[in-house]
């Protein structure tokens, strides 16, 4: 698989496969207590570990490929609205998870609680008027 992972890759790449299947084949060689570990801090539990990776909803997808990026350490996230579509429990452990997380982090969002939350150290607001944008960086 690519080093890019898109929220659906799950679902759509790995089908009927149970979710532990589709986690084994995209982290490598990886035991059921790891991948139940992963699953269990983005709030899927033991029970998630045979489901099969189509019958997730977009909110448990989500959170099952942050769970695979914490297992590939990755060091960079660009992030397209990711609290779009989840319910208040999946935002929290979203920001929770993106406000521990080392590395750079490229959030394009209209949700002002998750940034708040992150703590960027740098933002770019970007407006439009008519066909000129124009951009406001600031350093927190």
């Amino acid at each position: 698989m690519p080093a890019s992972l898109h929220i659906h890759a799950l679902a759509a790449g790995f089908g009927a496969r149970p979710i532990f299947a589709g986690l084994d084949l995209t982290l490598g060689s990886t035991d059921r207590a790891e991948v139940r570990t992963l699953l269990t801090k983005f709030e899927l539990g033991p029970e998630m570990v045979e489901r099969e990776c189509d019958s997730l909803s977009l909110g448990e997808r989500t959170r099952a490929a942050m769970a695979v990026l914490q297992g590939r350490a990755v060091n960079t996230l660009i992030l397209d609205e990711p609290t779009n579509h989840l319910d208040v429990p999946a935002i929290e452990q979203i920001e929770s998870a993106l406000a521990a997380f080392g590395g750079t982090l490229l959030i394009v969002t209209h949700d002002r609680t998750l940034l708040d939350a992150v703590a960027p150290t740098t933002r770019w607001e970007v407006s439009r008027n008519g066909e000129v944008a124009s951009v406001r960086v600031s350093m927190w």
